[in-house]
């Protein structure tokens, strides 16, 4: 994985931020941690070149044209992969905040970035303005020039309720950290 790209991005401004069209279809795996009543929103985006691209490193055979039309066991790899990945972080700010988030089951939505976003906004965030996007890419064997031609690029938000949105920031960034907004 790259070195990953953080910023602090306005709710509203997600989808054009994501793509430039909300009508792009998008592949997201989402996970929900919870510490008490602290909520915090992972998910995991990949476009559709890299949803095939990632389907055509873990598998032998082509996915399908149309991500529509994904078997379980496509469906079962990009939800997985998303799901350790996501693990990952979740580990990691629990490390770098001394918080004991636990994540739930993952689920997987091959839909358009607008109804993405909307189904997880829709997820009682509160009047949370804000989110955090991690922008990474994941590398495989840089040895393999037919492997290393796939890139996967993958966008991770992390999209926390009230509480959740003040607890990261102030373990992130200290007291003050609204004027950053």
């Amino acid at each position: 994985m790259s070195i990953p790209n953080v910023s602090l991005i306005k709710l509203e401004e997600a989808s054009g931020i994501i793509a430039a069209n909300p009508e792009t279809v998008m592949t997201a795996v989402l996970v929900d941690a919870i510490e008490n009543d602290i909520m915090l929103n992972y998910m995991l985006l990949f476009d559709v070149e890299s949803t095939r691209n990632l389907l055509k490193i873990l598998q032998e055979h082509r996915p399908p044209e149309n991500l529509s039309e994904l078997d379980d066991i496509s469906l079962s790899i990009i939800q997985e992969t998303g799901s350790i990945l996501l693990l990952h972080v979740i580990s990691a700010i629990n490390s770098f905040t001394e918080s004991k988030w636990f994540p739930s089951v993952p689920q997987i939505s091959i839909d358009m970035i607008g109804s993405i976003i909307d189904e997880v906004i829709g997820r009682d965030l509160g009047s949370t303005t804000h989110f955090l996007r991690v922008q990474c890419d994941i590398f495989t064997d840089p040895e393999d020039a037919e492997v290393a031609s796939r890139k996967i690029k993958g966008e991770i938000f992390i999209l926390p309720n009230d509480e959740g949105l003040k607890l990261l920031m102030n373990r992130l960034y200290g007291e003050g950290w609204e004027e950053m907004i």
